[in-house]
């Protein structure tokens, strides 16, 4: 006969380790989740900054063909 207390034991250990491995296979996924939305949010500062400069030079670009006509 077996022991259902023995059995019930280890299959609540066994699902707590399955809880506890699928816990930090989502804080890892989301680890990296954050990651990558933090680099997109620098992709984006540097496109915004590269937009800025180039709306600059455009700027002075104009007022300068302005001032030479």
């Amino acid at each position: 006969m077996e022991d259902n207390g023995a059995v019930a034991k280890e299959t609540i250990e066994g699902t707590v380790g399955y809880i506890g491995d699928d816990i930090s296979l989502l804080t890892s996924a989301m680890n990296n989740f954050s990651s990558q939305v933090s680099e997109q949010v620098s992709m984006l500062g540097a496109i915004q900054s590269n937009v800025t400069g180039s709306i600059a030079m455009i700027s002075c670009y104009s007022i300068g063909r302005v001032i030479a006509a």
